[in-house]
């Protein structure tokens, strides 16, 4: 049985990151990706398959270590445009590694920062205090960074 401490409240401070990985997304939201061969591939699955470092004039895989050329900060790849998006601090695997271990992890910085402006701009915090809050109208529908951060 667990020692009761184990389960007490206790207050956790993390830092954010100043690293932080990239994803590749194309339109349709697909993630650019490498199988276990080392091969590239596109799908739905945010594993550690999908995390990519920026390099000079590309991306490296963070898994594979092979590095793919970007032009305009893009990859083509299938047909699609895969374009840099908002990535983790620490990879998939790490994380499920603190959760078995912590019972939880802590995922900082997650939104993207134009999520993080459309949610003070709701607010009307931070750089927005000096705008009134719309009560007339549904945080929910006044930006879309609430459903972002919903979803």
């Amino acid at each position: 049985m667990p020692h009761e401490e184990s389960f007490a409240e206790r207050a956790v401070k993390v830092e954010l990151a100043a690293h932080r990985y990239s994803l590749l997304q194309d339109a349709s939201g697909r993630l650019l990706g490498m199988d276990g061969n080392g091969a590239l591939k596109a799908g739905s699955e945010a594993d550690d398959s999908v995390v990519w470092d920026f390099n000079p004039g590309g991306f490296r895989h963070v898994a594979h270590g092979r590095s793919i050329a970007a032009a305009n900060g893009r990859v083509a790849f299938d047909g699609a445009s895969f374009a840099p998006c908002h990535g983790p601090e620490k990879l998939p695997s790490e994380h499920l590694r603190e959760l078995r271990a912590n019972g939880w992890s802590c995922l900082t910085g997650i939104l993207a920062p134009d999520v993080v402006d459309g949610l003070q701009r709701t607010a009307c915090t931070d750089a927005y205090a000096d705008l009134t809050p719309n009560r007339a109208t549904p945080q929910f529908s006044q930006h879309a960074a609430l459903a972002r951060t919903a979803a």
